[in-house]
């Protein structure tokens, strides 16, 4: 579409030679500001884990929700972290910064440990400080660049002003002053270890970070001044004599100088009253109509786009939220068709022979008195559990068993509740539970009291 030959950018070279071709700014922007040192890649990379393991399961989710709520939060929800969307990765990292002391229970409570000791890690919670920080900065940046009527030198000021803000930050990092970056500052003030084992890896950030908004924005911060104020400004070095004399003829003219500060720059330099320059700026409005039609029809193709896209994040919201609802029937229907399933471990492998239903069905009556058992009870199936068959010495799978009827395994399960660490299988002690759906038993795992009283286990 912008080719050097058929595109874009090839039609307005014909029609205007001297026209000059940039690189979107916010896309360099955005490129100048994904560097990150090991150190701080790795603190955004435990962040990217934390969210994708809430996110994509929607029984975290609401569990964390759950959390968010318990403990007063003001938002019960992570955000999903994109590297299509400029502005993810800074809303990303302060949501996560406000919630650190959710996640960090969330993730005790799921049997993370890992992750959920650098969340009480004093280091890890500066660095994630630090980066909710600069992250919000870039973002704010981001937004400037953005909107109606920005041209280039206006951009150019800005990219500017936020250089010279870095060079400040930098300065103030070596002095071990915080005060600019707000989280920081207050997490700082909060802990006994303080922040000066870290800031010379911020300060290291702070003047990457420069070095590569030079990289990706080269050019004088002076290159346009006389642009921008073509009256006092003196002419680039580049100009042509003709162009030079054109400049000088046209910020000669008292009635434009008059009217430059009252229209926006755009217009001063599209509709120019001045008498003089009229033919000239004839042919420059015709080139920019013609270029303007030929842009309208990318234009109402990105638009028609848009509205595409809204439609598809709203169908695939729906259809997320269709998603959660079908996962929790299906759990339910999952957990009744398991009602009817016991767990039998350390069984020896092998040892059920071709006939594992008959053979286990004796097994129970062997282990049971008949106080329990009044006749052999009537096994649908039995077999072992899917994973790979355990090597010799290793301990041996466990068997599971569909019993026909309800009532007797449920008399099974309360005796051997009842009779817990005494049951034996010719010798060798054997355990026999429930058998659960996966998402039962983690819920289940989160009430152990409910079974240390009679010393049960789920």
């Amino acid at each position: 579409m912008a080719g050097k030959r058929n595109g874009l950018r090839a039609l307005i070279k014909r029609a205007a030679p001297n026209a000059e071709w940039t690189h979107c700014v916010i896309h360099r922007e955005a490129l100048a500001s994904k560097h990150l040192s090991p150190e701080l890649n790795e603190v955004l990379t435990a962040v990217v884990d934390v969210v994708n393991f809430i996110k994509t399961r929607p029984l975290k989710a609401r569990l964390f929700t759950a959390v968010c709520e318990e403990m007063g939060a003001d938002h019960t929800a992570v955000l999903f972290h994109s590297e299509a969307r400029w502005l993810s990765r800074g809303k990303v990292l302060s949501r996560i910064f406000e919630l650190r002391s959710e996640i960090r229970v969330f993730l005790e409570e799921e049997r993370m440990y890992e992750a959920a000791a650098k969340f009480g890690d004093d280091m890890f919670l500066i660095k994630l400080a630090y980066l909710s920080d600069i992250f919000s900065k870039l973002n704010e940046l981001n937004l400037q660049l953005q909107g109606k009527d920005k041209h280039l030198p206006h951009l150019a000021d800005k990219i500017n002003t936020f250089t010279r803000k870095l060079n400040v930050w930098e300065k103030r990092m070596s002095q071990g002053r915080t005060d600019v970056f707000e989280n920081l500052t207050e997490l700082a003030e909060s802990i006994d270890s303080g922040a000066t084992t870290v800031l010379p890896c911020i300060q290291q950030h702070i003047e990457a970070l420069g070095g590569f908004f030079g990289k990706y924005f080269p050019n004088s911060a002076t290159q346009y001044d006389w642009v921008v104020d073509p009256f006092h400004a003196s002419a680039p070095a580049d100009f042509s004599c003709a162009e030079e004399e054109q400049l000088i003829e046209m910020t000669s003219d008292s009635a434009l100088r008059l009217r430059f500060p009252t229209i926006p720059l755009s217009q001063f330099w599209l509709e120019p009253p001045s008498q003089h320059s009229k033919t000239k700026l004839d042919h420059v409005h015709t080139t920019v109509s013609d270029h303007t039609q030929k842009i309208a029809s990318p234009e109402a193709n990105a638009t028609l786009q848009d509205e595409r896209l809204l439609t598809l994040e709203a169908s695939c919201a729906t259809l997320t939220e269709s998603n959660a609802k079908l996962l929790a029937k299906v759990t339910d229907l999952e957990s009744q068709s398991w009602r009817n399933n016991i767990r039998v471990v350390s069984i020896p492998e092998s040892v059920e022979g071709p006939r594992p239903t008959t053979f286990f069905a004796e097994l129970l009556m062997e282990v049971f008195s008949k106080c329990v058992l009044d006749s052999l009870p009537e096994c649908d199936r039995a077999h072992r559990t899917l994973s790979e068959k355990p090597k010799p010495g290793q301990r041996a799978r466990p068997v599971i068993i569909r019993l026909h009827r309800y009532q007797v395994k449920e008399r099974i399960i309360r005796e051997a509740r009842a009779r817990r660490g005494k049951l034996q299988y010719r010798g060798s002690p054997i355990s026999i539970y429930g058998d659960y759906a996966p998402e039962v038993v983690a819920q289940l795992q989160k009430y152990p009291h409910c079974y240390s009283p009679p010393g049960l286990s789920p």
